[in-house]
């Protein structure tokens, strides 16, 4: 997206396809390199639910726990995962 002020490309943290590095954790985790991916808070994963929800269910095949520091969640447990969809509502609906 273009900002009106500036004439310069905007990236948005909502849209994960534009964020390098996280698209590259995930690449490493698919490629058996990672076992753990700890994070601050859901907002810092992905702000949009059903891109949180996506990852974290494919980490979750390849055995590969996501621990969320703020909100105390293993997305690898039935709990989290429940947990984990109410709180990336919350974390989508922020960022709006």
């Amino acid at each position: 997206m273009t900002s009106p002020c500036s004439g310069m490309t905007r990236i948005s943290g909502r849209d994960t396809s534009h964020r390098d590095d996280f698209n590259r954790l995930l690449a490493d985790c698919d490629a058996g390199k990672i076992d753990m991916v700890l994070v601050k808070s859901i907002s810092r994963f992905a702000r949009d639910t059903v891109d949180t929800l996506t990852a974290t269910r494919h980490l979750k095949e390849l055995g590969i726990d996501v621990y969320f520091e703020r909100e105390h969640i293993h997305s690898i447990s039935d709990e989290g995962e429940l947990l984990l969809t109410l709180l990336a509502s919350f974390a989508q609906e922020e960022s709006r």
